[in-house]
């Protein structure tokens, strides 16, 4: 079952992995930004083949957290 609005503010994800040498990739994602999704692909290494980078303005968003 998915969360809603109500339930939660943002959605936060981090990427870490051998390639990256300990260091992380954070994601702060509005909720309301995900429009109704289940499932969202990120792309921290590069770009979809069309160039839409849709969640990348989200990345390391730690100010919208000053904002809510």
């Amino acid at each position: 079952m998915p969360y809603t609005s109500k339930q939660i503010d943002f959605l936060a994800v981090v990427i870490q992995g051998k390639r990256m040498r300990g260091k992380r990739i954070w994601y702060l994602i509005p909720v309301r930004a995900l429009g109704g999704r289940l499932h969202i692909n990120l792309y921290p290494f590069g770009c979809r083949k069309d160039g839409e980078e849709r969640f990348e303005k989200y990345r390391g968003a730690w100010g919208l957290l000053e904002k809510a």
